[in-house]
This record gives C-alpha cells, sequence and structure tokens, in this order.
C-alpha cells in the first residue's frame, strides 16, 4: 500500500514536469532574449523529472517485497473527525525542526539525490487518516522524525498543516472552510512560498534563506486546519 501511495506520487510529479518541460520550449522558441534563463529553469525541470522518474522505478520495485523492507512509516494517525483538507503528495524538506539542512535543493548535480518525505492527509466519512513515511535508506530524515516523534499530537498535526501548505500546491481544500481562515494573510503569505525565486539571485546564500524562509517556527503562525477546531463533522 505505501509503495503504490509513493508511486502515485511520482507518477503526479512526472506529469507536472513533462508539462513544465513541453511549456518551456515552446517559450524558447518563443523568446529567444530569455533562453539563458530559460534553459536555466529547463535543466532544473530535466533534474526533477529524473529525480521523480527514479523514484517511480524504485517504488514500483517495492511494490514486490515486504512492506517494510523499502519504506519506513514513522507517523500514523487515525483521527476521529473530519479534516477539511485533502493531500497526498511528496516533498523535499530543506529543514528538520532544529535548522539542520536535510536537503540542499539548489545543488544542482546528478551526484546529489534529493530524498522525499511522503505525506498523505486522507479524509473519509467519519475520519481522518494520516501518514508520513520515507525510504528506509533516508539517513538524512532521521534527527526530523525522531524530533517529530517527540511532538505532542497537536504540535505534529501543526507541523504537517505547515509542511503541506509551504511545500506543495497539491492541497484540497473544502468549499465549507470559513472564509476568514482561507484568506488569512499569513496563511496566503505561506502558501506562495517557492524555493525557485530565492535563488533566482546567484550572489545570495540561497540555501541560507531557504533554511529561514521554511522554518519550522513558523508553524504555528498558520491556522493549524488539521486540528479539532477546523473539523467538518
Amino acid at each position: 500500500m505505501i509503495s503504490q501511495m509513493a508511486m502515485k506520487n511520482y507518477l503526479k510529479d512526472i506529469s507536472k514536469r513533462e508539462y513544465e518541460i513541453a511549456i518551456y520550449n515552446n517559450a524558447m522558441k518563443l523568446n529567444p532574449m530569455m533562453e539563458d534563463y530559460l534553459q536555466y529553469r529547463q535543466f532544473i525541470n530535466l533534474m526533477d523529472l529524473e529525480e521523480y522518474t527514479n523514484g517511480f522505478l524504485r517504488a514500483k520495485r517495492a511494490t514486490k517485497k515486504p512492506l517494510d523492507e523499502y519504506y519506513y512509516l514513522f507517523y500514523y494517525e487515525k483521527l476521529d473527525y473530519v479534516v477539511p483538507v485533502a493531500f497526498q503528495s511528496s516533498i523535499a524538506l530543506i529543514t528538520d525542526f532544529e535548522g539542520n539542512i536535510i536537503n540542499d535543493v539548489y545543488y544542482l548535480s546528478h551526484k546529489y539525490r534529493i530524498r522525499d518525505l511522503h505525506i498523505c492527509v486522507l479524509p473519509l466519512k467519519d475520519e481522518t487518516v494520516i501518514a508520513l513515511f520515507v525510504e528506509k535508506n533516508s539517513k538524512r530524515y532521521r534527527k526530523f522524525y525522531r524530533q517529530f516523534n517527540k511532538l505532542d499530537r497537536y504540535k505534529k498535526l501543526e507541523a504537517i498543516n505547515y509542511m503541506i501548505f509551504s511545500y506543495s500546491e497539491d492541497i484540497y481544500m473544502s468549499k465549507s472552510l470559513n472564509e476568514e481562515v482561507i484568506n488569512n494573510p499569513k496563511l496566503k503569505e505561506i502558501a506562495k512560498m517557492t524555493i525557485f525565486l530565492e535563488s533566482s539571485d546567484p550572489i545570495q546564500d540561497a540555501l541560507g534563506i531557504a533554511q529561514k524562509e521554511f522554518s519550522f517556527d513558523k508553524m504555528n503562525s498558520i491556522p493549524n486546519i488539521l486540528s479539532e477546531e477546523y473539523r467538518l463533522r
């Protein structure tokens, strides 16, 4: 089941990158003045595509092996209420709770492999299932999930809530969610965060900036939509 979830995550990522690659190919034809910039973006897209494809193939191989042989499920929770958001994707976490680097997302080399964290928030009829897992040999995440597992239940949900809004755009939100929450200025600010814009100036320390921007110190600054306070039922 876990490896199948990982396969779906990577298939979605592959589809998005292939679409973006096609867009940039057309953009380079239409905007020769921006060719250098577009080629740089395309290089990143192609590296991402390679990472996602390899991730998919690893997940596919894992479907033929025992559950605990390839992935480590370090958090699984059944909430006795239905949350107003749904999410299933992988993210490349930049730092842990103490600010230690997990992924240097600006290190553009085929020799450096980005390590993914898979997050699933699945609202069902009367409950919500939440799962977090990584590849079992992902040593970079060991400090993170040990820190995470020391948090109380509310703080864990708060951290997951922060990660899905700050690192991804693939969030499905219920129309029943309070407008005041949806229009929360800080939530909008966090949801607009992007790792690429921080790296646009090669003179700046892009990783250092991202380390501060994506700090878990900000996780209590936005509404914790996974908490019981915002339950649908």
